[in-house]
């Protein structure tokens, strides 16, 4: 019988946790504890991947998610304390215009943009967080060059769907920790990673697979829904309408094996999955596939309404069900 967990609890528990791209250290922490009751080992790598070992017979399967977010890094405090920054990680002008944001330190901040620009013409470099200050010396006691800073914004749950910051990847970190508690005998050697640094180029998960040397290697991540007005045919999955099995991005063309392999177990469950193609974007499975000598690569995806923004969306079902056929493929034999 599978355990019961509820989704949207647990994302409120680390989707608010501090994680830019390189600085994964507290969530690493909570995540290496949430995960510990199901762990034979948990390991960390040098370059801050958390690497958890349930041992079995067979064939290594790794399957990883990113628990780190995209975010923004101050350059610059100008005279009036308005703070320029460079941006963590991929962003578009539409999807920081207005936002709140976060320093680790706890100071907040609102994006704003020159007006002077018209919002047609508008790049990052037109953006500042404003402190809402009265000058730079007010500001410069707050924060300074180098500190990063993140979305924020309360969670919630509406209906079937939830909404927040950092589904991506937060959502993808709920799925594997929900299928490694599933897993109680597996068939094989099973690696479940929270990687580092995926949105600034996939880069925890190349180490991680290089060490590990899987036979096959899985991401576990969003993908674009193509569910919203004007995006039709922009890619292939649609929210609430189950997990998506990666077969193209922009990393990677999945390995049929892992196609078939992911497939197949939804298919034991009688869970209806879709197919994963997007034109842009890209995730970890790009990196694993590359390590060494090759991997069989692919991934489980979630669709994922107005991603890279403060309001991403996602559907509850989607989550839980990407668990369940990741534990399925994971309990069973190669």
């Amino acid at each position: 019988m599978m355990k019961m967990f509820d989704c949207f609890q647990l994302f409120s528990k680390i989707g608010p946790v501090f994680g830019p791209s390189g600085l994964e250290n507290g969530i690493r922490a909570l995540l290496r504890e949430l995960a510990a009751p199901y762990a034979d080992e948990i390991t960390e790598d040098t370059l801050g991947n958390l690497i958890v070992h349930k041992r079995g017979p067979g064939k290594k399967i790794m399957a990883c998610a990113h628990m780190d977010s995209i975010g923004f890094v101050a350059t610059y405090i100008d005279d009036n304390g308005f703070v320029r920054f460079a941006p963590v990680g991929g962003h578009t002008p539409t999807g920081v215009m207005g936002a709140r944001v976060v320093f680790k330190n706890g100071v907040r901040g609102v994006i704003g943009f020159e007006e002077k620009v018209k919002p047609e013409d508008l790049a990052l470099s037109d953006f500042f967080i404003d402190l809402g200050v009265s000058g730079a010396d007010e500001a410069r006691a707050l924060v300074g060059p180098g500190d990063f800073a993140v979305f924020c914004g309360d969670a919630y749950q509406n209906g079937t769907t939830m909404v927040g910051p950092y589904l991506d990847n937060r959502a993808g970190c709920v799925a594997l920790l929900h299928a490694l508690s599933l897993i109680e005998e597996p068939a094989c050697d099973l690696y479940f990673v929270f990687t580092v640094q995926e949105e600034v180029g996939l880069r925890g998960a190349l180490t991680a697979a290089y060490q590990i040397a899987p036979d096959v290697g899985l991401a576990v991540d969003v993908t674009d829904s193509d569910d919203v007005p004007g995006l039709k045919e922009h890619c292939s999955a649609r929210m609430g309408k189950g997990p998506a099995v990666k077969m193209m991005d922009q990393s990677v063309v999945a390995a049929t094996e892992t196609v078939q392999l992911l497939k197949d177990a939804a298919g034991r469950l009688g869970i209806a999955v879709q197919p994963d193609i997007i034109r842009v974007g890209g995730t970890d499975a790009g990196s694993i596939q590359k390590a060494r000598g090759g991997v069989l690569a692919g991934g489980l995806s979630i669709p994922c309404r107005y991603i890279h923004t403060p309001s991403e969306m996602v559907s509850l079902s989607d989550v839980e069900q990407t668990s369940e056929v990741l534990a399925e493929l994971m309990r069973s034999s190669l």
